[in-house]
């Protein structure tokens, strides 16, 4: 609980150094990080536009718990988007379905996005998808949708 409440704190004023270290410094305290840690570690360095860390802790993460969560998936996809990641991102998503996790709009949003160009109709999945899960599209989502089938002609 101390370790998950200090990520927080360290996070919370965008030092996201200080969150990997005490992420690092856990089990020399003989302290256990948990899916909680990992996710706020991830977060913050989501937030401090650390991507390829990000997925860096996710594979931490799986071997050392060997699961992933809402939360993993939700910043995962976002550090994907970030580093320009759309194969992993895409993956992500899909893995998420998978599991019969229920994204939000804005995970499909940022799905549609990554699959813009060749993928287009993945994009297009993911919408029908959205309506099946009654999960509403929004603006974004349609504007996304658009820009992925226009970027095939790019």
């Amino acid at each position: 609980v101390l370790t998950n409440a200090a990520i927080s704190a360290c996070s919370q004023v965008g030092n996201w150094e200080a969150v990997l270290g005490i992420l690092e410094d856990a089990p020399r305290h003989s302290v256990s990080p948990d899916i909680i840690s990992y996710n706020l570690a991830m977060g913050a360095c989501c937030n401090g536009r650390q991507w390829e860390r990000v997925l860096s802790l996710v594979n931490d993460l799986q071997q050392v718990k060997g699961r992933k969560d809402f939360a993993t998936f939700n910043v995962t996809l976002h550090a994907c988007v970030q580093g320009g990641q759309w194969e992993l991102g895409l993956a992500c998503l899909n893995e998420m379905l998978a599991l019969d996790l229920q994204p939000t709009w804005t995970m499909y949003n940022l799905g549609i996005l990554l699959s813009r160009g060749k993928l287009w109709q993945l994009g297009l999945s993911y919408l029908e998808d959205m309506w099946s899960r009654l999960v509403m599209p929004d603006v974004t989502t349609y504007a996304s949708t658009v820009e992925a089938m226009t970027a095939m002609t790019d």
